[in-house]
C-alpha cells in the first residue's frame, strides 16, 4: 500500500491515471483530513481494513460477509474510473479515500466487490 497525506509525496511509480486523480481530489478537498491509499498487488484487505480502522469486505453495523445476500458495504462511494477503482469511506470530518487498481495480484474479493457495486464514472 502506498499511503498519501498530500501531493507532494507523489511519485512517477503511480499510474499517471491515479496520480491526476490524487492530485484533483487534494485540489478539491485540500489535505487537511484527507489521506489516500493505492492498493498495490499482495496487499491483504485485512491490512487494508487495519489500516482505515473499517471492514471493507464485512458490514460495518452488522458484520454480515461480502458475498452473502444481506451483505451490504460500508463505504459512502464506489466510482470506475476504468483503469482503477475510487472507494471512499468518511468518518466525522475525515476522509479517506481507496484507488484500487485493475491489475494482476489485486486481492481478488476485493476487486469483485468494487466490480459489484461501482459506479461509472
Amino acid at each position: 500500500m502506498i499511503i498519501f497525506n498530500s501531493t507532494y509525496q507523489l511519485s512517477n511509480q503511480i499510474d499517471p491515471h491515479i496520480r491526476r486523480l490524487i492530485q484533483q481530489r487534494y485540489t478539491e478537498l485540500g489535505p487537511e483530513g484527507t489521506c489516500m491509499v493505492v492498493v498495490e498487488p499482495g496487499d491483504r484487505v485485512v491490512e487494508l481494513e487495519q489500516l482505515i480502522n473499517c471492514p471493507i469486505l464485512h458490514n460495518l453495523i452488522d458484520d454480515v460477509p461480502f458475498g452473502d445476500p444481506g451483505f451490504s458495504p460500508s463505504f459512502e462511494i464506489l466510482e470506475d474510473h476504468g483503469s482503477f477503482y475510487e472507494m471512499v469511506f468518511i468518518f466525522s470530518e475525515d476522509g479517506i479515500e481507496i484507488l484500487i487498481p485493475k491489475i494482476p495480484g489485486i486481492d481478488t474479493d476485493l476487486l469483485a466487490l468494487c466490480e459489484l457495486y461501482a459506479n461509472p464514472v
